[in-house]
């Protein structure tokens, strides 16, 4: 009698152990595939040059659709390197979209804001790299 129900137990525990897994790696696929869907949205404006008025307002409409699912049910689920690639195709779409709404030659707006980033980037390694050796410095004898 001991025996079986400590087997159903175990039976129990595993079969939770797997229906638990299983809706993890559901959450962390369908965050993939919304990540990837928003990518492919925003590299397919940022190769078509010849976008008209009408487009960029259909446009809008589904990179609201996007940020209201992202705010509403993918955020939560969203590491932090998934958030930071969410946010990097975000600022690509609103710098094609302000290059458009500019007027300005398409890409001149975008290669300043590529600059731009990877100056701000290098700045934040060096600056990560002060924090790490002043951590260093503190709690290391060599």
């Amino acid at each position: 009698m001991k025996k079986s129900i400590i087997f159903t137990l175990l039976l129990l525990l595993c079969s939770m152990g797997a229906f638990a897994q299983n809706k993890v790696t559901a959450a962390t696929d369908s965050v993939t595939f919304f990540i990837n869907n928003f990518k492919t949205f925003v590299s397919n404006i940022q190769v078509n040059d010849s976008t008209t008025e009408k487009q960029y307002e259909e446009l809008e409409l589904r990179y609201k659709n996007f940020n209201k699912l992202y705010s509403e049910k993918f955020k939560k689920q969203m590491t932090n390197d998934q958030i930071s690639e969410f946010t990097k195709y975000k600022t690509r779409y609103n710098v094609k979209v302000l290059d458009h709404k500019v007027g300005k030659k398409t890409g001149k707006l975008s290669q300043k804001a590529d600059t731009l980033g990877q100056k701000m980037g290098e700045g934040l390694k060096k600056a990560g790299s002060e924090i790490e050796g002043f951590v260093k410095g503190l709690f290391s004898k060599d």
